[in-house]
C-alpha cells in the first residue's frame, strides 16, 4: 500500500506482512520538524514501477513493484 500527504514522513515498513510506504512531500508551506539547517524535510517524490505477468498455464496474474 502506498500512501501520501504526511507532511514530514518518507517511511516505509512491514505490518503483518503486508509493506506500507509514505510518499515523499511534495507541496509547499509544509510542517514538519526541521533539520540542523533548520530546514524541513526536502520536497520530492516516490516513482512506483508496476510489472504485470500472467501464467500462460494457470493464468494466474502477479503484479511486482520496484
Amino acid at each position: 500500500m502506498f500512501y501520501g500527504h504526511d507532511h514530514d514522513n518518507d517511511f516505509g515498513g512491514f505490518l503483518d506482512g503486508v509493506e506500507l510506504i509514505y510518499g515523499r512531500k511534495t507541496g509547499f508551506g509544509c510542517y514538519g520538524p526541521r533539520n540542523e539547517k533548520n530546514e524541513f524535510m526536502e520536497r520530492g517524490a516516490r516513482s512506483i514501477h508496476l510489472t504485470e505477468k500472467q501464467d500462460p498455464e494457470t493464468g494466474e496474474i502477479t503484479v511486482e513493484f520496484h
